[in-house]
C-alpha cells in the first residue's frame, strides 16, 4: 500500500504541465554507449595509476670516486661533491613532517621541507623508516635514508 502511494505521487510529480513537451528517454545509441564505456574505462585507468604512484617508488644511491648521486622515482635527482661535504650525522628520530614542495606518498616523501629543528633542509626519504643521515654541505642541509633503519646504517654511513 505504502509502495503504491509512493508510485502514485511519483507519477503525480512527473505529469506534464501544459504546453510543455513530453520528456522523452534519449535511445541508447552506440556513440551514447561508447562515451559511457569510455568514462568508465578512463577512470579505471586514473585509479590504477594513482595506487601505483602512491605504493611504488624507489630511491637509489650511488657512491662514485668524487661524488654521490640519489635517483629516486617521481623527483628530481641529485648529485653531491664528498669535497662540498661539511658534515654526516646519523639521525635515530628524523622529524620533517613540514614539506614546502615535493612529493609525498605512504612509500616516500621527497623535496623541500622546514621544521623548526632544522630549518629549510631537502629530503629523500622513505617513510616508514625514521632513521636518517643529515649531511651539511655549503650553506644545505640534505637528509637521506633508507627502506630500514639498518639499511640506513650499512649503505649510507
Amino acid at each position: 500500500m505504502l509502495r503504491s502511494s509512493f508510485l502514485e505521487s511519483l507519477q503525480g510529480n512527473l505529469q506534464v504541465q501544459e504546453g510543455l513537451p513530453p520528456i522523452a528517454k534519449k535511445p541508447m545509441t552506440k556513440g551514447r554507449v561508447l562515451g559511457i564505456s569510455g568514462g568508465v574505462i578512463g577512470f579505471v585507468l586514473l585509479a590504477l595509476f594513482l595506487v601505483y604512484i602512491m605504493f611504488t617508488g624507489d630511491i637509489r644511491y650511488e657512491f662514485g670516486e668524487t661524488a654521490f648521486s640519489i635517483e629516486a622515482d617521481f623527483w628530481t635527482d641529485l648529485t653531491v661533491d664528498y669535497e662540498g661535504i661539511d658534515s654526516v650525522e646519523h639521525l635515530e628520530d628524523m622529524s620533517y613532517r613540514a614539506r614546502t614542495s615535493g612529493f609525498n606518498s605512504p612509500r616516500l616523501s621527497m623535496g623541500a621541507y622546514r621544521n623548526e629543528t632544522y630549518g629549510k633542509f631537502t629530503l629523500y626519504a622513505y617513510t616508514k623508516c625514521d632513521s636518517a643521515v643529515m649531511i651539511r654541505f655549503g650553506d644545505q642541509l640534505l637528509m637521506i635514508n633508507d627502506e630500514t633503519p639498518e639499511a640506513c646504517s650499512k649503505t649510507l654511513l
